[in-house]
């Protein structure tokens, strides 16, 4: 069994997730910004870029990098929880993101209650989240 102190905590994670928050209001921001340049935007393109930055920001992220840039700062990434460990497909991203946004905040009530702290999208996944 690894040491406690190789899985980052609750405080950590919330604190990486709140840096990546920030960054998708930004990107949306920027993204109405460019968009209110331009005479006449549809609604569904709004809609479809606020969606592709919402959707896909972490997913793609943690499957070509094993972080976002909250986790980078928090130097934390996700990984899969096996001998062999390294990144997460991207269809595994999109379903532990899938699991993370259905059950918001009550996915992390489960980190204290294991040894490899991990919350509920990563144990359906399963993916751990480690110090990087």
């Amino acid at each position: 069994m690894e040491p406690i102190s190789t899985f980052p905590g609750l405080f950590t994670r919330v604190k990486a997730a709140v840096v990546d928050s920030f960054i998708v209001f930004l990107l949306i921001m920027l993204a109405s910004e460019v968009l209110s340049d331009f005479e006449q935007v549809a609604t569904w393109v709004r809609v479809l870029v606020f969606l592709f930055i919402f959707v896909l920001y972490e997913p793609l992220f943690i499957s070509a990098f094993g972080m976002t840039i909250g986790h980078n700062l928090m130097k934390i990434k996700v990984q899969k929880d096996h001998p062999d460990a390294g990144k997460i497909t991207i269809l595994v991203a999109f379903l532990r993101y899938s699991i993370k946004l259905a059950l918001g905040w009550i996915s992390l009530l489960t980190i204290m209650g294991n040894d490899k702290r991990k919350a509920i999208h990563d144990l359906a996944t399963n993916t751990i989240v480690v110090y990087s």
